[in-house]
């Protein structure tokens, strides 16, 4: 008997087929794994037709060209970030100090960042004031990712100088993936136009 797992891990291992985007579909919350093991995308039973197209069409355009850059000192958190990130299609540039991200970003011209807040070189406030002063860098969004013991002020003060503020949680890279997404299709539209 053969699993899906099995399956999707076989598919990852041939360097000849690994790029082909792969879909799972389960009736679990299993994608955390699902992204581990290089799917593209994760479906819960039972999809609609429509969720089905949109996420086939999803995964058949990838976007080249999309440099996001992750910067995060927790080594599994940027791991799971590139998969999943990669699995879009778009280039992954990890950095695990805000000094050293501040210095690549006009270098790699991301078309986002997503900020781990709780890193122990750099205030996320810090980087996100020395972002704002390059004038040529203030339209990059930011994605924050933060633990959950941040305060009501502190929360409201990220709001307004992020593009999304996402706690550490099952969710969470769904929540970026979603607005990165978006954000990366609008993109794309602007520049097409």
């Amino acid at each position: 008997d053969v699993s899906g797992w099995s399956v999707l891990a076989q598919l990852k291992k041939d360097p000849e087929i690994a790029h082909i985007p792969v879909v799972m579909h389960s009736a679990l919350d299993e994608r955390s794994t699902a992204f581990a093991l290089g799917a593209s995308d994760f479906l819960f039973k039972p999809a609609s037709h429509s969720n089905l197209s949109e996420t086939v069409l999803r995964n058949l355009r990838r976007n080249e060209g999309v440099n996001i850059l992750v910067v995060d000192d927790d080594v599994e958190t940027r791991h799971l970030m590139r998969v999943a990130f990669e699995n879009e299609g778009w280039n992954v540039i990890e950095e695990v100090d805000c000094n050293q991200s501040l210095k690549k970003i006009k270098k790699i011209h991301p078309s986002a960042i997503v900020l781990g807040l709780n890193m122990a070189r750099m205030d996320s406030g810090d980087f996100l004031t020395q972002l704002d002063k390059k004038t040529d860098c203030q339209n990059i969004p930011v994605l924050a990712l933060a633990n959950n013991n941040l305060g009501d002020d502190e929360r409201n003060a990220l709001m307004n100088r992020v593009e999304l503020l996402v706690e550490k949680g099952p969710r969470s890279l769904d929540n970026l993936l979603e607005r990165l997404r978006a954000l990366i299709n609008e993109e794309l539209i602007k520049t097409a136009v």
